[in-house]
């Protein structure tokens, strides 16, 4: 029991060590100053929203990207049908009357799935820039604008935006979660941006040069991420920018939060694991790409297991179950209890996630 005791004080300072540095030194590289553009400019973009079965939203997502301040003739909406069977073209023909912008509408005629559709699209794709919004998200007017002005750099070649949680219309413990754990994604992007590039991306609205894209074939249900590695693999950056603002609402249940998450948690698993030849190679293979495996791999597994030996020691040692107190401190316990359930629910993803869809009570939320 002795042994058992120390192993599990050991995992527990291992954990501790490996978010504690992640953090520190994320949040050191994340004071850097926010690129200054002394000249903006506007290069002929798409904008592509992919979309299956988003009658919910899709009037809502219409009126919103009406108001993107972007150059009438520089901007075109692309549509991107994969495979609807409910009325979501009908929306887009009746309602897109109102853009200020050229759209169409484009069938995948590739197998049904987000990354086939996206394949299907890339090589069509003629302006300089491509972004890629979700059709359950909402962005900022001036937000696409914000984006391409990284383009000025020529060893950019993606930059992604930063996810807002929406407020819903009843109090949600997955909104305050979600909320929380943003806080931190952003000190660990910005610090990510600053060294290097980033390692995850948020899918809602992301820009890329469209030149790289014309190769590039996704296969995983983290399409977004798996840009980023590609790009960076051609070696550009892929930076992130707090100025650049994209809604969205967070599922309101936690079971469906918990089955969304682990499906995305697989995903970046599969793409993490696939890219282990980056290893090493610049800062990016040296500094960023490490801390991913290390908190996105390694440590979920180091807390499912300081999770079970602590069950195991509570039989043996029964004060040790004080140690749950710690949950009901405010503020401290709440973010503790989310961040161990939701290591859990990483660990547990790549056996439990297969074949879940995303909330449907997201859309549902925003559509109203």
């Amino acid at each position: 029991m002795i042994f058992l005791l120390k192993l599990w004080l050991i995992l527990i300072g291992i954990v501790i060590i490996i978010f504690g540095s992640y953090t520190g030194l994320y949040y050191y590289f994340s004071k850097k100053p926010t690129p200054i553009f002394k000249k903006k400019i506007f290069p002929t973009a798409t904008l592509v929203i992919p979309f299956y079965n988003e009658e919910i939203v899709m009037k809502k997502k219409i009126e919103d990207i009406s108001k993107i301040s972007y150059p009438k003739n520089k901007l075109l909406v692309l549509f991107l049908n994969d495979h609807s069977d409910d009325n979501s073209i009908n929306i887009i023909k009746k309602e897109s009357k109102i853009l200020p912008f050229k759209f169409k509408i484009v069938n995948n005629e590739n197998k049904r799935g987000k990354s086939n559709a996206l394949n299907y699209i890339f090589p069509k794709i003629k302006s300089e820039i491509t972004i890629i919004t979700d059709a359950d998200s909402l962005i900022k007017e001036d937000a696409v604008e914000n984006l391409v002005q990284y383009f000025q750099n020529k060893t950019i070649g993606g930059a992604n935006a930063k996810l807002v949680i929406l407020k819903p219309g009843q109090d949600s413990k997955t909104y305050k979660e979600e909320k929380d754990y943003r806080f931190f994604y952003d000190i660990w992007r910005h610090g990510e941006s600053n060294i290097s590039s980033i390692s995850i991306c948020n899918g809602p609205l992301m820009a890329f040069r469209s030149k790289l894209l014309e190769e590039i074939r996704l296969g995983s249900v983290v399409d977004d991420t798996e840009l980023v590695f590609k790009v960076i693999n051609k070696n550009f950056r892929v930076v992130y920018d707090s100025t650049s603002l994209v809604y969205e609402v967070t599922p309101l249940e936690s079971v469906e939060r918990t089955k969304q998450k682990m499906r995305r948690v697989r995903g970046l698993i599969e793409v993490y694991l696939k890219n282990l030849g980056m290893l090493g190679k610049g800062k990016f293979g040296s500094i960023v790409y490490p801390y991913a495996l290390l908190t996105h791999v390694v440590a979920p597994y180091l807390i499912l297991a300081i999770s079970l030996i602590y069950l195991i020691l509570i039989i043996k040692i029964p004060l040790i179950i004080l140690l749950l107190l710690g949950f009901f401190i405010p503020k401290i316990g709440p973010f503790a209890y989310s961040f161990i359930s939701t290591q859990i629910i990483m660990a547990l993803s790549p056996f439990l996630a297969r074949g879940w869809n995303t909330a449907k009570s997201s859309r549902e939320e925003l559509g109203r």
